[in-house]
Order: structure tokens, then sequence, then C-alpha cells
């Protein structure tokens, strides 16, 4: 029974994550599976008491400290070189350097403000 139900989840999900990438979404639509999408991981990780919360989430931890470090690197290469160098000298500067961090005595407006900076943004500016 539960393969009658996968089957057309499957290809709603397909036909919904292909459309999104190409765009074609209205944000109303978006918001919407994002909140479905939510709750079901939400009641897929409920337990009906504190223990079995606790294993599966040692289960989790356990699972994550035996995988790899880094997966699919040559996806994620081919990936940050389908971009043109042009691209790169525009975000990273003269350098090509470019840092993730994050420093907790900062404001996250500070971040915002930085990167606004950086890119040249003026209040209210449109990015897409």
């Amino acid at each position: 029974m539960e393969t009658i139900v996968q089957v057309p989840y499957g290809a709603t999900v397909k036909l919904m994550l292909g459309s999104l990438e190409r765009n074609l979404l209205p944000d109303v639509i978006i918001r919407r599976l994002t909140r479905l999408l939510l709750a079901s991981r939400l009641r897929s990780g409920y337990k009906s008491s504190s223990e079995k919360q606790l294993s599966d989430l040692l289960q989790f931890v356990n699972s994550l400290k035996e995988m790899p470090i880094a997966i699919q690197t040559d996806a994620a290469k081919s990936q940050h070189y389908e971009l043109p160098t042009s691209f790169f000298k525009l975000v990273l500067g003269k350098h090509f350097k470019y840092r993730l961090t994050f420093d907790p005595r900062l404001s996250m407006g500070s971040y915002i403000d930085n990167t606004c900076n950086s890119f040249m943004l003026k209040y209210n500016a449109s990015c897409l």
C-alpha cells in the first residue's frame, strides 16, 4: 500500500523541484510547500518518549561520525568551475579570497552591512 502512495509523491516532488529550479512557481506556492515539507519532517522526527527521541538522536550522531567529512567532492568542484572567472573577479575582489566564518561578537546586521558594502548595494536595492 505504501508504494502506491510513494510513486505519485515522488513524481510530484520531482515535478515541483523541476518547476522551482526553473523559477516557475509563485512565492505563495513555494511557502506552502516549504511548510508542508517542514511539518512532514517534524512529524517524522517525533517520538512517543524522551528515551526513544534520545536513542534516535544518538543513532543519528553515530551515523554522522562514521561518514566522511566531505562527500561528492567532484560534483562540488565541477559546480564551482561552472561559473566564469569574471564572476569571481566581481564577487571576490582582486585577491580572489573568500571565507565562510561567523563571529558571534558581531551582530547579523554588521554582516549584512559588510556584504552590501562589498557589493556596493544601496538601501532597498533589488539584487535579482
